[in-house]
């Protein structure tokens, strides 16, 4: 269980005036639904041992970075989520709103979460299934009706194109990432490019 440790509340873009005395100072304050599109530039991700517990950094195309302890347990759906947005060529999925300047906290965050649009619930969906695809708990060829079953429960369209060969390429390229990162030595990172 995550422990909230502060709630900040974002704002539409506007200058606001605030005075204090005869100082008065015009403060711009950002808006979660005005994110500047991602960069053809790659963007890295860094998994890395560190004490028994694992480090997620999100390298952004500006120089900024995003950093999360994501706990003692291996990154299953942190590279999950990797694999589904690099293999459908996803922008607006959990690394694309990292990379486009949102928050780790933000991305828990239910309001900001029911903000993002489709693509956001698309990369979700496809990657639990992939989660339960990787344990065997559904097959290849049940793969995008799984999908779609859940889309449907939001009122979002179908997939294209996830064919039960595209279900086996990503469950292929999960199983070799989780491999590497299983075989890391303590203090050793796994750099992910996309």
């Amino acid at each position: 269980m995550c422990k909230q440790l502060h709630k900040v509340k974002f704002v539409p873009l506007e200058s606001r005036p605030f005075s204090n005395n005869d100082i008065e100072v015009s403060v711009t304050l950002p808006s979660v639904t005005t994110r500047p599109s991602v960069s053809a530039t790659k963007k890295k991700i860094t998994l890395t041992k560190k004490n028994n517990r694992n480090q997620l950094v999100c390298h952004r195309t500006d120089g900024t970075t995003e950093i999360s302890n994501i706990g003692p347990s291996l990154p299953h759906h942190d590279l999950a989520h990797f694999v589904v947005e690099k293999h459908m060529g996803l922008t607006g999925g959990f690394f694309g709103n990292v990379a486009r300047g949102y928050s780790m906290v933000e991305l828990a965050d239910r309001e900001v979460i029911q903000s993002l649009g489709a693509e956001s619930w698309i990369a979700e969906i496809i990657t639990r299934s992939l989660g339960s695809l990787s344990t065997g708990a559904c097959t290849p060829e049940h793969f995008s009706e799984l999908v779609d079953t859940e889309l449907a429960l939001m009122s979002i369209p179908e997939v294209a194109d996830l064919t039960a060969n595209v279900a086996t390429d990503m469950l292929s390229h999960f199983n070799e990432l989780h491999a590497q990162y299983l075989a890391l030595g303590e203090g050793a990172t796994m750099e992910l490019e996309f």
